[in-house]
């Protein structure tokens, strides 16, 4: 008698990554967290990190895609 062993098509399309799309997903999570912290640093400590207040404005009002 023989076994015959029945895989799964590897269905992913060539180049793709569930890893890479899943660590991209909270990189940008992970920004958006960021710019939100910046959004709610006060103006000393926006100084002593030696950024404007319209720098941090700027920053925190971009989207998390860009």
């Amino acid at each position: 008698m023989h076994t015959v062993a029945i895989s799964a098509p590897n269905t992913a399309p060539r180049g793709f990554s569930f890893t890479a799309v899943l660590n991209r997903v909270l990189d940008l999570a992970e920004l958006a967290r960021q710019r939100r912290a910046l959004a709610a640093l006060d103006a000393r400590a926006l100084e002593d990190m030696g950024i404007s207040y319209e720098q941090a404005a700027a920053e925190a009002a971009k989207p998390f895609w860009a």
